[in-house]
């Protein structure tokens, strides 16, 4: 829904003006340049940068999510690396100390990179893994956290299915025919009858943002256990599903901001350090082996498309 992380309702609520960090970044690039981030296997990518911790990024206040110093026809992104990074002190070399955090870092940009050039529709080559993840995680945070029956979870699922597919598919963000025509995809995506799927997105209202998803999953999800859900306590609930450097800042961006979901669910199921926590819990289900593995070779294979040469 949002192309950037700063965009989304939490980011631009916490950080209300990102613009003189822009323009400090702008003038490091022209006068020192970035070095390009690079994957855990080391090979480079094209396109997405890094502030370092050496003296000439010294003046460049910290920031937590990456931003765009070049065009929206050439996007140039680059993020804080200070975090990530240690100097020695004898050879002056940079060491990246939190090494799967910035893998992950370096995914999300490159998915936001292929967003900001082609547009959401890459998200609908990715298969249902994405999507199932999205809503079994929701739906499975709410259920425990209120105690909801088994009707109130369906709801849940459909409602937060069709809103991960509105993220892609912008005519899905209003009343209309797409949403009846996307009812046989739900009905896949969440196992519930087409009745029952047709029933909930028929009481739908506009679904362009997190604040929409929350009064929906409020009035039209048969129950009143949470009563009127606000987007902070939806953040709250799922804040501790992940965790790293800025964790609860990105679950909460990745609400409405795709590349940083869909790198959520890539680190998921790639690496051994995020096993235990809910989200990979909810990524192991969403499909068999031979999907889980279609999707991340799927995503790997369009960030290979950014490796330098």
């Amino acid at each position: 829904m949002f192309s950037l992380p700063y965009e989304t309702t939490v980011a631009s609520k916490l950080y209300k003006n990102m613009t003189p960090v822009v323009a400090k970044l702008k003038s490091s690039r022209i006068e020192m340049g970035f070095p390009n981030m690079s994957l855990s296997s080391g090979k480079t990518l094209e396109g997405i940068y890094y502030t370092t911790p050496y003296n000439e990024h010294i003046d460049i206040p910290g920031f937590t999510q990456y931003l765009n110093v070049g065009t929206d026809q050439q996007p140039e992104l680059v993020m804080d690396g200070r975090p990530y990074l240690r100097q020695d002190r004898m050879t002056q070399q940079l060491k990246v100390i939190a090494e799967t955090d910035w893998h992950f870092q370096a995914i999300r940009m490159t998915l936001n990179l292929e967003l900001l050039k082609g547009g959401n529709g890459l998200f609908n080559g990715l298969g249902n893994v994405p999507v199932i993840t999205f809503s079994r995680w929701i739906s499975g945070v709410l259920s425990a956290r209120y105690n909801l029956g088994i009707e109130s979870q369906m709801a849940i699922s459909v409602i937060t299915a069709l809103y991960y597919q509105a993220m892609i598919n912008p005519e899905l963000r209003e009343v209309g025919e797409p949403r009846e025509i996307e009812v046989s995809r739900i009905t896949q995506i969440t196992g519930v009858n087409p009745e029952f799927a047709f029933g909930v997105i028929d009481n739908l209202g506009p679904l362009h943002n997190l604040d929409h998803l929350c009064h929906e999953l409020s009035h039209n999800s048969a129950q009143q256990r949470t009563g009127e859900l606000k987007t902070q306590d939806l953040v709250l609930l799922l804040g501790s599903s992940w965790f790293g450097i800025n964790a609860r800042e990105n679950v909460a961006i990745s609400l409405e901001h795709l590349p940083t979901f869909v790198a959520l669910v890539y680190m998921a199921l790639t690496s051994s350090m995020y096993r235990r926590v809910v989200i990979t819990q909810r990524a192991l289900t969403a499909g068999r082996d031979r999907e889980l593995k279609a999707f991340t070779d799927t995503v790997f294979r369009l960030v290979s498309e950014h490796i330098k040469h």
